[in-house]
């Protein structure tokens, strides 16, 4: 039995700050996925793109300006308000042998989120994503809503 590669993709990024308190970043991805590496599995084909927008609405220490984290990377200790949509979409799931990820033929996530962040090292994230999906059916579709809460930590140095 020939094994195969399972997956290659292509993702472009852009982070902007457009401001000392605004951030805004995008994303595409182009991807193809096989739901096996076996041979005689087909590719399924994604596609997705997301959108992130947060601002600072409250800084929390007033004198972050003479600090070596903002002198080195512009840290500002805040919290954020902020919110992400995100969409992705398999293009050929109805083909003959070809399985998407999740057998999901569309899924959307909109997210509302808050940032702590106490210092370059500590800062949490608390979100509440709304995800909307069609899965891919054998003759018919269905639709789902669902709403997950989700907590981030992040420990140590970025990267």
């Amino acid at each position: 039995m020939e094994h195969r590669l399972k997956r290659h993709g292509f993702n472009a990024t852009i982070d902007s700050r457009l401001s000392e308190r605004l951030q805004v970043s995008g994303l595409f991805s182009s991807e193809r996925d096989r739901a096996s590496a076996e041979e005689g599995t087909n590719y399924a084909n994604l596609y997705g793109f997301g959108v992130t927008v947060g601002g600072i609405v409250a800084v929390l220490d007033k004198k972050y300006k003479e600090s070596a984290a903002y002198a080195e990377s512009f840290f500002i200790p805040s919290v954020v308000l902020g919110g992400s949509l995100e969409y992705r979409r398999c293009t050929n799931g109805t083909d003959v042998g070809v399985t998407c990820p999740d057998k999901l033929e569309r899924q959307t996530v909109m997210t509302a989120f808050v940032d702590l962040k106490v210092t370059k090292t500590t800062q949490f994230r608390v979100g509440a994503p709304f995800r909307f999906s069609k899965k891919v059916a054998a003759g018919g579709t269905g639709t789902d809503v669902g709403v997950v809460t989700a907590l981030t930590l992040s420990l140590g140095e970025p990267k």
